[in-house]
């Protein structure tokens, strides 16, 4: 056991047994429901809130584009995922331009096309902007154009050949491009509504660092001493824990975010550890501004037959001499976990450390 990490008797398990909300994490609830009914209603943007889920897509294709790009594009979307084992990664609806009105307020709207099309070219240039038909064939991916909290993305080329060749070679880039669109937009609004309560400043005034899970996740800091603050919220169980400890940039490696990981689920939910067996996926990414590794894999535990996915980031913040592992795991047997982890994903996304 290392840094400082210690047992402590009678802690209840951060997924399985049941805990009291704090005090902390139900304020905070009340103050933000109690805060967004106040908010007058804005006029600089979209006043329609965007619907459909976080992994529907629709993909409005022009005349050119109906066909082979078109294919292309909804293969790549909905492909099965490479952690996710079985789960494609979108639910995608392919329709043609002229159906725009139908689907205007859709939460995920791919616009796909030519620029000798004149119907999207007209619609890309004047909503989305910065692409145009002398460029080499490209994405962009904007928000809020009709709905908030919408993500558009346009997915141009000069001609219906070069479209094709575009996405043949580069069809995986632009999916994560969405991907990390729709992560990002979420990201933000929880971030906004986190601060707009203030209880951002009261998690970095006590902790360090501030996070934002949606409303319902509550807060257990009774491990704060061990540099372990765990959110849960049931109904299927989901977790995000931030765990801290001394270190320098050079310490943050695979080996120590496996090491750390299975050394909290061992001390603090009921001997959780990685599933080597499954596949394991580790990136280089960015997060809150910083370098980071990003672990995305599953969890298991053989004593009480359970299991499902995590993604874990660790990365340091030289002004605090911290080594951060961000943690979220899901236990939801029977259920597609594609979504859940979407959404688990852009929480950790809100991180903030207290510079």
């Amino acid at each position: 056991m290392k840094r400082g990490m210690t047992t402590r008797p009678g802690i209840e398990n951060g997924r399985r047994r049941g805990t009291r909300a704090s005090g902390f994490g139900a304020l905070r609830t009340a103050a933000l429901l109690c805060l967004l009914a106040a908010i007058p209603v804005s006029c600089s943007g979209p006043t329609v809130a965007a619907f459909g889920e976080v992994n529907d897509v629709v993909v409005l294709a022009g005349d050119e584009a109906a066909g082979r790009a078109a294919e292309i594009l909804s293969g790549a979307l909905t492909a099965k995922s490479s952690w996710l084992v079985g789960e494609s990664r979108f639910e995608t609806r392919v329709a043609r331009i002229g159906e725009l009105d139908d689907f205007t307020y859709r939460r995920n709207i791919v616009l796909l096309g030519t620029w000798d099309d004149p119907e999207i070219a007209g619609i890309v240039d004047s909503r989305v902007g910065g692409l145009g038909a002398g460029d080499p064939p490209g994405s962009k991916a904007v928000e809020d154009i009709w709905g908030e909290g919408q993500v558009v993305m346009a997915v141009m080329a000069g001609t219906r050949e070069e479209l094709v060749e575009y996405l043949s070679s580069h069809g995986e880039d632009v999916v994560e491009k969405l991907v990390d669109s729709i992560r990002d937009r979420l990201a933000r609004r929880l971030r906004e509504e986190l601060e707009a309560t203030g209880f951002d400043r009261d998690m970095e005034a006590r902790f360090g660092w501030s996070l934002g899970p949606p409303s319902g996740y509550d807060l257990h800091p009774r491990n704060e001493s061990d540099g372990l603050v765990f959110f849960r919220k049931t109904k299927p169980d989901r977790t995000v824990f931030v765990h801290w400890l001394p270190g320098t940039a050079e310490e943050v490696t695979e080996e120590l975010m496996a090491e750390r990981r299975d050394e909290i689920g061992s001390l603090y939910f009921d001997g959780d550890a990685i599933e080597w067996r499954r596949q394991l996926v580790v990136e280089k990414v960015r997060l809150a501004g910083r370098p980071a590794l990003c672990m995305s894999g599953w969890w298991g535990n053989r004593e009480l037959v359970g299991g499902g996915p995590f993604r874990s980031y660790c990365f340091h913040v030289p002004s605090q001499q911290r080594i951060y592992l961000i943690d979220a795991a899901l236990f939801a047997p029977g259920l597609d976990k594609t979504e859940l982890m979407r959404n688990l994903d852009a929480a950790l996304h809100t991180f903030r450390a207290a510079d």
